[in-house]
This record gives C-alpha cells, structure tokens and sequence, in this order.
C-alpha cells in the first residue's frame, strides 16, 4: 500500500525511512508531500497516525498536517 508515496520509495526501507523522517526526498526521486492531492494526504495521514503513537521527529507527519491546514481552507 503505497497511499500516494511512488514505488521508488515505497519499495526502499531506505528511501521509505528517509521520507518518514524528512518529509520528503527531494535528492533522491524529487518527491514532496505537496504532490499528493488532497485526499492523498489525509489518507497518508489518516494512516501514519494509526501506525505512530508518537509522531515525534517523523517529519513527513507534520509536513502533512501543514499541508492539510494551509490547503483546506
């Protein structure tokens, strides 16, 4: 289940646990969170949130959050 993250990084624990943490990968595929639609994000989101309790230093959580708040209105 990829939820909008390109296979390229989906695929990678390497580029995955990059993404998570930095909330994007913007030197390896170019990839940001800004990509996704909308409803992209909050299913991302929706799903992160279940699987982190803490979300603390995933970046890529609070990129969406921003993203949703600025995007939504």
């Amino acid at each position: 289940m990829s939820l909008g993250i390109p296979a390229a990084i989906a695929d990678s624990d390497r580029a995955l646990t990059y993404v998570l943490l930095h909330g994007d990968d913007e030197l390896g595929t170019g990839w940001h969170s800004d990509d996704l639609t909308l409803t992209e994000a909050a299913r991302l989101l929706e799903f992160l949130e279940r699987e982190f309790s803490n979300p603390v230093g995933y970046e890529l959580i609070s990129s969406l959050r921003r993203r949703l708040q600025r995007d939504a209105g």
